[in-house]
């Protein structure tokens, strides 16, 4: 069986990685201006290069033993893992960009005529016949997406079909041209894994193989056969596969990426809840109305927490500009900004000495919110639960308990042992401290203006 398989994979048409000839002696590698900014928005500069001579032995070998399109494969003895981890450190690129394949999910009609308009000559229309809805030739790509058409295909999604462009190709090639960041090492990952599973096809990507292989040192033979030396595409060559003369210079400007979906609905966080129009209104103003209160949904916003997260965004910018806050001044400065109706879920904060990170205190206020909704005028507590204690009962003299702020409020001062959860100082509580409230005050003066936030 192992053998079989070795000889399947030994059949194989080599699929070899292409990229861009680098030039480290002069400005922008030599690279074109436009190749250089796309390459530069994505920090591509190592993924973008021409790769290192691929070990074919290796490759087929890597193939041979993952039958199972896992994401590791053995080669002479040695445990090769391909995962997505991996390969962006081999690349190095980061782990935390979006994937691809969640953006290629969300992507909606619309989304897709912005996408044609982008990449494909005017007046083209999409192919509406065969297996692949949102697809176009390949002559119908304009001069610089038929370049990075050819380079995810050499290298990201390997394919030996030429004239076609599905959309799983049309949107990798979108975010390129867009500068809008995915996980690599998920495609490639996944793409290796597929390729591994396949009894026909290609055996693509020798020369990540290899780097893959290299990293766990695997035994290098003198038999080995190796790819022949390239220096990958220079100005020249990707000039004319654009068609464009090589003399001809070109200034191809980034074109601003199109939102996503989320993004599109975003606006919420800025514009002020609408009123409802009421059933006699018409009904366009009653559409855009219950359009805001979905999007408000989607979004996960709510009016205090449109209002916290621009805080946020606030203290986000204060903190560039050189007037960072710690967490405990964060969150005093978020709870100073709320309006009167938070005043008893704030008073509940302080007195109980929580302490949550901004994220956590904007889930704590949505729910506050949605509970003061619930109960009308009613004040809400927001207070840890008692851990072992029960509530006494009246005993007969129709004398209850008192509640709500009456509750709250302490008998005979402050007490002389108690400390300012602020300073550390005895005699005060931190709502009255000198040292907090000049801390709050200062950081209010350098901040943008959140006083006029209205539920």
């Amino acid at each position: 069986m192992a053998s079989a398989r070795y000889n399947l994979s030994s059949a194989k048409s080599k699929w070899e990685e292409q990229a861009f000839f680098f030039d480290d002696a002069l400005p922008n590698y030599g690279l074109e201006q436009f190749v250089h900014n796309r390459l530069n928005a994505l920090g591509w500069f190592q993924f973008g290069r021409q790769p290192t001579r691929a070990n074919f032995n290796w490759g087929v070998e890597f193939y041979a033993n993952n039958a199972e399109g896992d994401n590791f494969s053995v080669v002479r003895g040695k445990r090769v893992p391909a995962t997505a981890t991996i390969i962006n450190e081999i690349f190095d690129l980061p782990n935390d960009a979006p994937s691809f394949y969640q953006l290629l999910q969300g992507f909606e009609e619309e989304d897709y005529e912005t996408m044609k308009d982008l990449l494909c000559l005017p007046n083209i229309q999409w192919n509406t016949t065969g297996r692949n809805p949102y697809s176009v030739s390949r002559q119908s790509l304009q001069p610089e997406a038929k370049l990075w058409n050819t380079f995810v295909k050499r290298n990201l999604l390997p394919t030996s079909h030429n004239q076609t462009v599905d959309r799983t190709r049309l949107l990798l090639i979108n975010t390129i041209m867009t500068g809008y960041r995915v996980n690599v090492g998920e495609i490639l990952s996944n793409e290796l894994a597929a390729h591994c599973r396949s009894d026909k096809g290609i055996l693509a990507f020798p020369s990540l193989v290899t780097a893959l292989c290299h990293r766990v040192h695997t035994p290098i033979f003198d038999t080995d056969k190796f790819q022949a030396e390239k220096t990958g595409w220079t100005r020249a060559v990707y000039m004319r596969k654009m068609n464009i003369a090589d003399a001809q210079p070109i200034n191809m400007a980034m074109p601003t990426p199109p939102a996503s979906p989320q993004e599109r609905k975003e606006y919420v966080i800025e514009e002020a809840v609408p009123n409802d129009p009421g059933p006699n209104a018409p009904r366009a103003d009653k559409e855009k109305f219950k359009k805001h209160m979905d999007d408000m949904l989607d979004v996960g916003c709510s009016p205090v927490g449109a209002h916290v997260i621009k805080m946020m965004g606030y203290i986000q910018t204060l903190e560039k500009l050189g007037f960072a806050l710690n967490d405990e001044l964060a969150i005093d400065v978020v709870l100073q900004s709320l309006p009167d109706s938070f005043s008893q879920f704030i008073l509940n904060f302080n007195m109980n000495e929580i302490e949550k990170t901004l994220p956590q205190l904007l889930g704590m206020l949505r729910t506050a919110e949605g509970n003061m909704k619930k109960g009308g005028s009613k004040s809400v507590l927001m207070v840890r639960e008692a851990k072992g204690k029960k509530v006494a009962k009246s005993k007969g003299n129709g004398k209850t308990k008192p509640k709500g702020k009456e509750a709250l409020k302490p008998k005979g001062g402050v007490s002389k042992d108690g400390k300012c959860f602020h300073c550390g100082k005895t005699g005060h509580w931190k709502r009255n401290c000198p040292i907090y409230l000049e801390d709050v005050k200062k950081a209010k003066a350098v901040g943008a203006s959140v006083s006029d936030f209205v539920l």
